[in-house]
């Protein structure tokens, strides 16, 4: 019985990793051609820039290795998923303004780097929902224990300076709501890992250096 109860455990994890892959494809595509259209139009150069962000997180989604242990209560399911591909909703409508591009592109830029050397660091360890895949406490993870969430923060705050909607002001005060909690729900999981609890202690703040 244990046997079997294990095997459709694989199974079942296998389906939901199916699953996710094919939504989170569908929905890239949709973005894609939304921002390469503004790009086309007007070349939209926060769009470009937001293409080759999210083109990085779909493909370490894809690519992600199995959980040792991982989060199953609902709504930190919900907050997860939230965070991660709420920002792909962003859409495109470039201000005019020279000041806001010399600000809101460099800040973009910067994000993303930032979110690429973090991202690369972690590499098949990249999840969406709270999981221990292995830790990884090097690199930019020296700097705060959530770097790829820094440079999310970055990136989406400057598409927002170049693209200011209230559409887009409230979906990225949402996902950032999301992604606190998600910070948060990350951290009770990783703490059961006695690894994780003497990262916490070199490295003392979540997301901002000296604030938080």
């Amino acid at each position: 019985m244990t046997a079997q109860t294990t095997y459709l455990d694989r199974v079942d994890d296998r389906l939901v990793r199916r699953a996710g892959s094919c939504a989170a494809a569908v929905l890239y595509i949709a973005t894609c051609f939304v921002h390469l259209r503004a790009v086309a139009e007007d070349g939209g150069s926060s769009s470009l820039l937001f293409l080759i962000q999210i083109s990085i997180v779909a493909w370490l989604f894809i690519c992600r290795r199995p959980a040792m242990s991982f989060d199953t209560r609902p709504l930190h399911w919900i907050a997860a998923v939230g965070a991660s591909f709420g920002p792909f909703l962003l859409q495109p409508a470039e201000s005019s303004l020279m000041l806001v591009s010399m600000v809101g592109i460099p800040l973009q830029l910067t994000g993303i780097l930032f979110s690429l050397a973090a991202l690369l660091r972690l590499g098949k360890s990249f999840g969406i929902v709270a999981a221990n895949r292995g830790l990884v406490t090097s690199g930019p993870y020296g700097v705060v224990r959530h770097p790829a969430y820094l440079g999310y923060m970055l990136s989406e705050l400057g598409f927002l300076m170049m693209n200011p909607t209230m559409t887009n002001s409230l979906l990225v005060a949402i996902v950032w709501i999301l992604q606190i909690s998600r910070i948060v729900a990350e951290e009770k999981l990783l703490l059961a890992d006695p690894g994780y609890v003497d990262y916490k202690d070199r490295v003392a703040k979540r997301l901002i250096p000296a604030v938080w």
